[in-house]
């Protein structure tokens, strides 16, 4: 994964984080974390800033899709095509939930406040409230027509 400066257009350096190709990328709204998703499956969350790894994660069992950074900065989403969306903390790299959609890969994931939202790639919305024992509830069904 190479970082650029986007004041100077130059190289700020690369980092060697995972085995696979980048499928997907994310960065913190303070500019400071990096998540990047593999087709192999792998998440990796590195410092931007020092360009070192954090962490990495094998706990998906198809391409990642989607992630993103809480505005916070303290957790982060992904989500693949093994239909599982995944909620870690960002600085330990520990699972805090997840949840699985019903039929298709994840297209993209999202958070406010407390409430996840992610997106099948049939067209399908889910919401889920993470605090307590929130349960996963179809928003949107696929587009017709």
């Amino acid at each position: 994964v190479c970082v650029w400066d986007t004041e100077t257009g130059q190289s700020r350096g690369s980092l060697a984080i995972g085995q696979s190709s980048v499928s997907v990328v994310a960065l913190s709204h303070d500019n400071t974390i990096g998540a990047v998703g593999f087709e192999n499956a792998e998440l990796g969350v590195c410092d931007v800033v020092s360009l070192t790894k954090k962490w990495i994660s094998r706990e998906h069992h198809g391409a990642i899709q989607a992630v993103h950074i809480t505005g916070d900065s303290k957790r982060i989403l992904s989500g693949a095509k093994d239909r599982l969306v995944i909620l870690w903390d960002a600085v330990e790299g520990i699972k805090l939930q997840a949840f699985q959609l019903d039929n298709f890969g994840v297209a993209s994931v999202s958070m406010s406040g407390e409430t996840v939202i992610a997106c099948s790639s049939e067209n399908v919305l889910y919401s889920r409230a993470v605090e307590g024992d929130g349960v996963g509830r179809k928003v949107v069904g696929p587009r017709v027509g």
